[in-house]
């Protein structure tokens, strides 16, 4: 069975994710805008969103937010 082509990538997941309230925290106190919207973008994912939701960001950029938090 082939998939189409939207559906080749796998799932994103986070490894040993913290609690979703850590990363909000985190995200919340940043000050720095390049590491809040990292941040954000993992707290979204941690609650659930996908890929393309979480913060309107570029798929590519948070597949490479979540390779390099892993």
């Amino acid at each position: 069975m082939q998939l189409a082509k939207h559906q080749r990538r796998l799932m994103l997941e986070l490894k040993n994710p913290p609690h979703p309230d850590n990363l909000h925290a985190l995200y919340r106190d940043t000050e720095d805008p390049v590491e809040r919207a990292r941040w954000h973008a993992l707290w979204l994912l941690a609650t659930g969103h996908p890929i393309p939701q979480a913060a309107n960001y570029s798929e590519h950029w948070v597949r490479t937010v979540v390779h390099r938090y892993n």
